[in-house]
């Protein structure tokens, strides 16, 4: 159900059990339908970072909700903006949901749109992105591990930066204290991302093979992997490079 949705004021939309495909006029809506739908998946817009912009010009507030089967039992998703105040609210079954961590993973969805050949022609930071969502649907500790790394990198950023404008080099010698950490999560998502790889290029090999008639095959490979003594002996081993970038220059947010 879309209530102020972007240009949809009200619309109550039943999905079919099989196969589902909307037609009509540029401008009806019917990407806001999908981007809508796909909101449940992650939390987050495929469209814009910006969530004012979800709700229907002149309305207080935009909602989305949706229920759904996940295998077990029927569940209901409800999101709510409101510009106003600058915040959204989320509840699942009527329970209200603070975390984003409590969201992924509960509705399941695949997007693919013609900005996502980026994944192909595009450098490593969207295939990472794109990984990252992936994983995090279907892992909980992944998405665990992924959130607790990135607070870690921040917070390592933070203190080189420091470190460098200040020219103070026992600043930077407290950033070891986070690469043992960083090491550590970026041990444990690298193990998943070459898992996930693996597993991506086998399907990957079929299809191209299907469309090439067998003429063709293809690989996917996570170059990266490492254990958590190498990416440790990698974080504590190039004071110098990094104190001159004045950030992490190694680790699974580098990796192709």
């Amino acid at each position: 159900v879309y209530k102020n949705f972007r240009n949809v004021e009200y619309a109550c939309v039943e999905m079919s059990p099989t196969v589902t495909v909307f037609n009509g006029l540029n401008g009806q809506g019917k990407t806001n339908i999908l981007e809508g739908v796909y909101f449940f998946a992650g939390g987050r817009s495929f469209r814009t970072v910006h969530e004012n912009e979800l709700v229907r010009f002149g309305a207080e507030y935009g909602q989305i909700e949706m229920t759904f089967f996940d295998g077990k039992r029927e569940n209901e998703m409800l999101f709510r903006f409101v510009p106003r105040l600058g915040k959204r609210f989320c509840s699942i079954n009527g329970v209200p949901i603070t975390r984003l961590s409590e969201v992924v993973g509960k509705f399941r969805a695949v997007l693919f749109c013609p900005e996502h050949l980026s994944i192909v022609k595009d450098g490593p930071s969207v295939r990472r992105k794109f990984i990252d969502h992936a994983l995090s649907q279907t892992d909980t500790e992944y998405l665990k591990s992924l959130q607790k790394y990135n607070a870690l990198l921040s917070q390592r950023n933070a203190l080189i930066k420091m470190a460098r404008d200040r020219r103070d080099d026992n600043i930077f010698l407290l950033s070891d204290v986070y690469a043992e950490q960083l090491a550590a999560e970026a041990e444990t998502i690298s193990e998943k991302r070459d898992i996930f790889v693996s597993k991506l290029s086998v399907f990957t090999d079929e299809i191209i093979n299907d469309m090439t008639g067998g003429k063709e095959s293809t690989k996917l490979t996570y170059q990266a992997r490492k254990t958590k003594e190498e990416y440790l002996s990698l974080l504590t081993e190039n004071r110098d490079r990094e104190l001159r970038f004045g950030a992490t220059l190694y680790g699974t947010h580098k990796d192709e």
